[in-house]
């Protein structure tokens, strides 16, 4: 068989054609968010086959890795089966919409459970140990221990342990105890600080 020159033109379109789907797929594909249900129904059917969700999934990770959101945010997608609210293979619409929801929700309550984590700052009475309205040096590195041991149980980051202010920068009047306004006093200086 010979190849003439435009033999060549004509493989090279039906090449060409044969991949548009996925070039216009990509092109279109959301950055963030949700994926839209056009996006997803590839053959214009009306319904989505897991085959087209997992193409827009896969096609949406690959976008993530190269994204400097995907680094901050990066998340493990949903399945197939997740969505699929009826179990009949395909999604529709409202299967679809629905499951979206739910996962935003599951993200904006992780969400807020990291903030509130980041919130928990130190409380006086947590190192009040022996409640009687003020805290010595010694509950103060008691306290302070027991509240680092269980923060790292709880997986925090304990990158600035070794920042942690002496219970001297707490104790504002030098009378060798904090009282709750010195120990509030301090934390608002700090948060300042920060």
């Amino acid at each position: 068989m010979i190849i003439t020159p435009k033999f060549k033109i004509v493989i090279g379109a039906c090449c060409l054609l044969s991949f548009t789907p996925v070039i216009s797929y990509a092109a279109s594909l959301p950055n963030g968010g949700p994926i839209p249900f056009t996006i997803y129904d590839q053959d214009g059917n009306g319904l989505i086959n897991k085959k087209e969700f997992n193409a827009a999934h896969t096609e949406r990770q690959a976008q993530k890795t190269t994204s400097s959101y995907a680094k901050k945010n990066g998340s493990t997608p949903p399945s197939f089966s997740d969505f699929d609210l009826n179990s009949d293979g395909n999604l529709n619409k409202i299967e679809l919409h629905s499951a979206q929801r739910e996962q935003m929700e599951k993200h904006r309550t992780q969400m807020q459970k990291n903030s509130l984590s980041k919130l928990n700052r130190p409380k006086f009475l947590d190192f009040d140990l022996n409640g009687d309205g003020h805290i010595l040096e010694d509950e103060f590195y008691e306290a302070r221990t027991k509240r680092r041991i269980e923060k790292a149980r709880q997986g925090h980051n304990m990158q600035n342990i070794k920042n942690a202010m002496p219970f001297s920068k707490f104790d504002l009047n030098r009378d060798q105890k904090i009282t709750p306004d010195e120990f509030e006093k301090h934390l608002k200086q700090y948060k300042k600080s920060m």
